[in-house]
């Protein structure tokens, strides 16, 4: 790219966006590394996925489930097989046909090359029998009776298979322009990529990503900006500072800086929280001994005082509260969940037992546990890290406090590489399973301490379609979790997103998603 190009570039970023009136730019942190759906494994890349691969269902602007790239599907007695119809005349945007086809050869070749999502799709029918190695790929109970017809067979009924589809491992992919091994690595975003939702790649930058809309969208009427250009900042302040001067007008910011406080106070209409929460927790490397020992980690959850946390945390623009369990209570009709052994202990005796944990793991204070505690640098994620290592330090413990870039925090843990690991989560439906899937051995490469017995609760749970029958498992999971600290809850908050007030269409869906194909300038009147 030539001086020219980038300083074009650059110009478009921070320029009014109101000066173009088909142009949206928004504010990131970092700009993704992956725009493969079958590897994506962090919200930064959902936020791009959702605008340029569709499903066969998708959201409204209020979060509900519609017709994506089916036009409509029919679910048998049994609830073990849907039939979807795909809308007439479905294209990719580089304008080859998009047909029934796409989804099985995806299917399949997630299964035979092992993506990263490949285990999402064990809910088809043969999936357990094709990764052993008993039945061909063929054998795969999701298959094409013609071009517009996909078939999709369950091992059994699954509760809310519709909820699962909404996810990125049930979308096609170009099979007709990549090579199947490649839907195993992760894709740097291209501009050449053939896309089936609103938005197709047209340049890429080190500061920003542009989208243009997909002319073959089936739905392109609908879609009102012409062009989307993800901004990325190195910090909040001036991402913050850029939206109330109107160079963006979407800011995806951590629900906790200083920077929005001071915007809650000054441009309180610039700011909406996403209606879910978003859990922040500890995961913990199964393949560390020291780690590995669960003395170790009940020692240093019950040093943890998630009151201290959540008041810390919370201030005039946003609230954190107490996380006891993976997924938020009122969830749960009956919040069966016991309290934690040390709960109305006071702060002394939960030292004293603490050290008596580290002592039977071979730890003194002639010998103190040393360990490595690793946060990404947003502001609030920083905070959390210095409390934990203050709170740790209070009986011996030297805490080794890393800080990297967002982008190099998660990809090294989900390489496992991490001893102690600050991370989060953020609902992607109304389920607790949602929630729950952190603790699975598939869970984005964190493999945790103990998966089998969750595996397989977790495995038990998709088929029970009654509701408190699949709460109780649910619970049950809580508790195996809570008695062994597979992964620590710390907190839930909500996230807060800044879009400017000159935007409308932005709604809560229940989840961080927000596609832009319902957003509009409140100048102008949609379609």
């Amino acid at each position: 790219m030539n001086k020219y190009s980038v300083i074009a570039v650059f110009f478009l970023c921070c320029m009014n966006t109101f000066a173009s009136d088909k142009v949206l730019s928004i504010g990131v942190l970092y700009l993704p590394e992956n725009i493969n759906p079958a590897q994506a494994t962090t919200i930064r890349e959902g936020r791009i996925l959702k605008e340029i691969f569709e499903g066969l269902l998708t959201i409204n602007q209020k979060g509900n489930a519609i017709a994506g790239l089916a036009a409509n599907w029919q679910v048998n007695k049994k609830g073990t097989q849907y039939r979807f119809n795909l809308r007439d005349n479905l294209f990719w945007s580089d304008g080859h046909p998009l047909i029934a086809m796409d989804f099985v050869n995806t299917f399949r070749a997630s299964i035979e090359f092992g993506s990263k999502s490949s285990n999402m799709l064990k809910v088809i029918k043969n999936f357990n029998a094709i990764k052993s190695g008993a039945l061909p790929l063929s054998a795969l109970g999701a298959y094409a009776p013609d071009e517009k017809t996909l078939v999709i067979e369950l091992e059994s009924p699954l509760a809310f298979f519709d909820k699962q589809l909404l996810q990125d491992h049930f979308k096609p992919l170009p099979m007709h322009a990549i090579d199947r091994k490649s839907i195993q690595e992760k894709w740097q975003p291209r501009a050449n990529l053939p896309t089936s939702g609103p938005y197709q790649l047209s340049s890429i930058a080190n500061t920003s990503l542009t989208l243009t809309k997909n002319p073959f969208y089936h739905s392109a009427d609908t879609v009102y900006f012409e062009k989307l250009v993800f901004c990325a900042y190195e910090n909040e302040g001036k991402m913050i500072n850029d939206l109330v001067k109107q160079k963006i007008s979407i800011s995806y910011t951590g629900s906790n800086s200083r920077q929005l406080e001071w915007l809650k106070n000054n441009h309180p209409d610039r700011i909406k929280y996403v209606a879910t929460p978003v859990l922040t927790y500890l995961a913990f490397n199964n393949t560390d001994a020291v780690i590995a020992n669960p003395d170790i980690r009940k020692a240093l959850a019950m040093l943890i005082n998630k009151a201290t946390l959540a008041k810390a945390l919370t201030n005039n623009a946003s609230k954190y509260m107490e996380a006891h369990s993976i997924a938020p209570s009122k969830m749960y009709q009956h919040d069966a969940l016991p309290a934690v052994q040390w709960a109305n202990w006071n702060r002394q005796k939960i030292s004293q037992y603490a050290l008596q944990l580290l002592k039977k793991s071979g730890f003194s204070a002639e010998n103190p546990l040393e360990i490595s505690l690793h946060v990404d640098n947003r502001e609030h994620r920083i905070k959390i890290g210095k409390l934990l290592q203050s709170m740790w330090h209070k009986i011996g413990v030297k805490t080794h406090l890393t800080i990297r870039s967002p982008a190099q925090h998660y990809k090294t843990l989900y390489q496992n590489g991490l001893q102690i690991a600050l991370a989060g989560w953020s609902q992607d439906y109304q389920e607790p399973y949602n929630f729950l899937s952190v603790l699975h051995s598939d869970f984005c490469g964190e493999p945790p301490i103990l998966s089998g017995e969750i595996n397989a609760l977790m495995k038990k749970s998709l088929s029970t379609l009654d509701r408190e029958k699949r709460e109780s498992i649910y619970l049950e999971i809580e508790k195996i979790n809570q008695q062994r600290s597979i992964k620590l809850p710390l907190t839930f908050s909500l996230d807060a997103t800044i879009v400017s007030p000159q935007l409308e269409g932005y709604e809560y869906t229940g989840s961080n998603l927000h596609p832009s194909r319902w957003l509009y300038w409140k100048t102008a009147q949609p379609d």
